[in-house]
């Protein structure tokens, strides 16, 4: 831990023990601007680790800041549509389960993320949906999943108890005539 910490605070100092991934990861984010080199032009292999931690580097370097962004956009969308599911759901077990999928989602992007960029001390976690590793696509795909589910229970319960509202409403106003 003192290392990852050593090396956060300032990766120049020793390159060789603790801040080459992270000396690395920097120079493959700013080297080659905002249009990156070219799919296959960079050389995302020269940064260790890069399939699993350091893949937003690659990235970066390959396509662009720009395209970087834009995944941080992606990943900014995912948690607002999450929260909005969570506030729109009007049973709070879903809405927990709603907050709770959306925060382990959106808090390992941005450690992952501020790790790669230098903002906060790098962990070994993968980037959601882009990291290679199959157990981590896997349980970031059933979390989606969880998500939507939810989503979609929340609204086809909300149309039923509106549908019913309404019934009733038509019931008292007619005087009974269903009966």
């Amino acid at each position: 831990m003192q290392v990852r910490v050593a090396a956060w605070r300032n990766p120049w100092a020793d390159i060789a023990a603790g801040g080459y991934q992270s000396v690395s990861s920097l120079f493959a984010i700013t080297t080659w601007g905002l249009f990156g080199s070219g799919l296959t032009k960079g050389m995302p292999k020269s940064i260790p680790v890069v399939e699993s931690d350091m893949i937003f580097s690659a990235i970066c370097e390959e396509f662009g800041v720009i395209f970087g962004a834009g995944i941080i956009g992606i990943f900014i969308m995912l948690l607002y549509r999450g929260v909005r599911i969570a506030l729109d759901c009007n049973r709070r077990y879903y809405s927990i389960l709603a907050a709770g999928v959306t925060t382990l989602i959106s808090f390992q992007a941005f450690v992952i993320l501020g790790g790669v960029m230098k903002l906060i001390p790098l962990t070994g976690v993968t980037l959601p949906f882009v990291s290679y590793g199959g157990s981590s696509v896997l349980v970031s795909l059933m979390m989606i999943g969880l998500l939507q589910w939810v989503c979609v229970y929340c609204e086809q319960r909300a149309q039923q108890e509106q549908e019913e509202q309404r019934m009733m409403e038509e019931m008292q106003m007619g005087g009974g005539r269903y009966e």
